[in-house]
């Protein structure tokens, strides 16, 4: 997946809205994007502001299904 790099550098914006968008296109590649667990699992943590990037990973690593058990 070349758009994987580019998603998780965006995970690590100071913008908000940012950080959610990249969350929501990796939980649209579904279980293609399970190489992004561990940085999902660590953004369940990120809870600041009116909109949230836990949330938005939640339900990424939903949609990632069962490869995504670790989290």
């Amino acid at each position: 997946m070349t758009g994987v790099p580019h998603l998780l550098r965006m995970m690590k914006s100071k913008d908000q809205r940012t950080r959610v968008d990249a969350v929501e296109l990796i939980g649209k590649m579904g279980s293609k994007g399970v190489m992004t667990v561990p940085r999902l699992i660590a953004a369940l943590s990120d809870r600041k502001g009116t909109v949230s990037v836990a949330w938005a990973a939640t339900i990424a690593l939903a949609k990632i299904g069962p490869e995504a058990k670790p989290a």
